[in-house]
């Protein structure tokens, strides 16, 4: 059933199968012309997907690289071949669709020579267009939450959400590329050790914080951060501030560093803001546990300022 507005066009395409007849999509047209107009809305035809990463711009696809220790195996700065993100389709208030279309559906980037396509995964369950229907797309699709543990890459990897902003398209086209890329919804924080000879194996320490993994407890969250490959530095997703509550505008993080039996530790204030880079770096001065140093950066585009970190306040070795 459709409404039939005055001065359009209505074209109805059928499939025929072995069950029967099926209304497989609806084309409208201006009466004036016989090739359409700028308002056509092709409404039950699939839907044509591209995606990217803001920050670095459209990248040529390639397979994933193959060493443990890169980067890219748990933040991505570009899709590589085999990638897949959610793309939920919301018509109205809630994403509650007409009989017979999907509101969720992964698609995989695959690589055919050198030409890229992202798939609907099962193509089932592909989107159709569909009038006035919003979308948004995911990275990575098993997300659901920040993990406590992000020890290991993959662990990293499902905690670092990415998204898009909310797309209305007029067309089958849905293209979450350029201004419509995809970009942390989270902060990340990397610490830095500077420990002159100490090596890794001499030293432990905590990271933690109200409210670092959901961003709502109020007591006290431990999160396990991701050794990188640079000597000493580790680096963990943490929840951004998205509400002030009494005109706070910083969180407490706190580090708590052992070396030989003493425990050293330090209060860095930090803003969390969405799709942010803080790096400290800490090493213990008079008994102290301080940063020397601190960067805040937009994630990915290297748009960042740096300096002096005004920590909280410090005390010496148990």
């Amino acid at each position: 059933s459709q409404i039939w507005a005055a001065g359009k066009k209505y074209v109805y395409t059928f499939r025929f199968g072995p069950t029967g007849m099926a209304l497989v999509g609806v084309e409208i047209k201006g009466w004036e012309t016989s090739g359409g107009t700028g308002d056509a809305k092709p409404e039950g035809y699939a839907m044509t997907v591209n995606a990217d990463i803001a920050g670095t711009g459209i990248h040529s696809r390639e397979a994933l690289p193959t060493d443990a220790g890169s980067s890219a195996m748990y933040d991505r700065d570009k899709f590589y071949d085999g990638d897949q993100i959610r793309i939920l389709q919301t018509k109205g208030d809630a994403p509650t669709l007409p009989v017979g279309t999907t509101n969720e559906c992964n698609y995989q980037l695959t690589l055919s020579d050198s030409k890229e396509t992202w798939v609907a995964t099962p193509v089932a369950n592909g989107l159709n267009y569909i009038a006035g229907a919003t979308y948004r797309a995911f990275y990575p699709v098993t997300h659901d939450r920040i993990l406590l543990d992000q020890s290991t890459a993959e662990y990293f990897r499902q905690s670092n959400l990415m998204q898009s902003r909310t797309l209305t398209p007029t067309s089958t086209q849905l293209s979450f590329t350029g201004g419509d890329a995809l970009t942390h919804a989270y902060s990340r924080v990397t610490l830095k050790f500077a420990l002159n000879s100490t090596s890794a194996t001499d030293y432990t320490f905590t990271f933690s914080g109200n409210g670092i993994q959901d961003g709502t407890t109020t007591g006290t969250q431990y999160i396990k951060m991701l050794k990188e490959n640079e000597s000493n530095t580790y680096t963990a997703i943490v929840s951004p501030i998205t509400a002030t509550v009494d005109g706070t505008t910083t969180r407490t993080l706190n580090v708590s560093l052992t070396v030989g039996g003493v425990t050293y530790p330090a209060q860095l204030q930090c803003a969390c803001a969405v799709n942010t880079h803080y790096t400290y770096t800490l090493t213990i001065h008079n008994d102290i546990l301080v940063s020397t140093s601190h960067s805040i950066a937009e994630w990915k585009t290297g748009t960042t300022t740096s300096g002096e970190l005004d920590e909280g306040t410090g005390t010496g070795g148990n």
